[in-house]
């Protein structure tokens, strides 16, 4: 028996309803809140999340987020790197098939609508300047359009239109969650710029460093002879300089969305805790998930 159904018959006043924020692989911070909100007693009753979040949110509520956390914390630098389809594809990168079907083996797809608990995903249709809010179909298929970053993941396709991550349009998505009857909102922002705030540091593999790296500069050179873009006075790389700005971005959407509609508990996670594919930090980040929601119910009447 999990600690979900254990607190799933709790009075309502420990019923939330739980918003999980874009953000890369600081998104592993989320699994760390939602343990530490289940010792605690609270019932999820609903979730929304947006890129990372909707991959946390999606196995929380089909029940297998125990398993998505065994996975993860048995991936090393290499399984992060073979996982890693490269494409020759200017709208990003990485194709994203090696690591879905990986994904399937272990948890299987489901119709979001038969999961345990109502979850939506969001998701940005650039060309007609939308936000997308998947609540029904495949799991999977609500994943893939939300996690996919310009530049980095190429887009979903779904009914003739380039679905792309919904951190450029909502990262923080406290107006979705279901709520039926007055639930708290538990909002966890991966977006917070904390200039004081200092990761671990560990030392790199220099071999699989440099191999990543020479696929990314190869991805470059073509993603700017596309865009005819000249390197001479370039200060730094181009993947760097597109994390940074779409970090950027979610940071101010995700300010105006809390000054808007603020969430009953926030539980703000660094910016600079990791970067976007830094998964083999997943321990850290499930820690520092832990903490920082203890850190967030010591400063707030919840």
């Amino acid at each position: 028996m999990t600690l979900r159904s254990l607190h799933q018959k709790k009075d309502n006043s420990k019923d939330i309803a739980l918003v999980l924020s874009s953000g890369g692989a600081r998104g592993v911070a989320h699994i760390g809140v939602i343990e530490e909100l289940e010792k605690l007693g609270y019932n999820i009753t609903s979730i929304a999340g947006t890129s990372i979040g909707s991959v946390i949110g999606a196995f929380y509520a089909c029940n297998k987020l125990d398993i998505y956390k065994e996975w993860l914390l048995n991936l090393s630098k290499k399984d992060i790197l073979l996982l890693m389809d490269f494409t020759f594809d200017s709208r990003g990168f990485i194709n994203g098939r090696r690591l879905f079907r990986e994904l399937k083996k272990i948890i299987p797809d489901r119709n979001i609508e038969d999961l345990d608990i109502p979850f939506s995903a969001i998701a940005t249709d650039i060309m007609n300047r939308k936000e997308i809010v998947i609540d029904s179909g495949s799991m999977y298929d609500a994943i893939r359009a939300s996690i996919a970053i310009p530049g980095m993941l190429t887009p979903h396709i779904k009914g003739g239109a380039e679905l792309y991550d919904g951190g450029l349009i909502n990262p923080m998505p406290i107006n979705r969650p279901l709520r039926r009857n007055g639930e708290k909102v538990v909002a966890v922002d991966l977006n917070t710029w904390n200039p004081d705030y200092k990761p671990k540091k560990k030392e790199p593999n220099g071999r699989l460093h440099s191999r990543l790296d020479g696929f990314v500069k190869m991805w470059e050179n073509f993603a700017e002879n596309k865009l005819r873009r000249k390197r001479s006075n370039q200060k730094i790389g181009m993947l760097r300089l597109m994390s940074e700005m779409f970090d950027l971005m979610q940071e101010q959407i995700s300010y105006y969305h809390i000054k808007e509609t603020p969430p009953d508990l926030i539980v703000k996670i660094p910016r600079n805790a990791c970067s976007t594919l830094d998964f083999h930090k997943s321990a850290d980040m499930i820690q520092l998930g832990r903490e920082k929601l203890h850190e967030s119910l010591e400063d707030t009447i919840f």
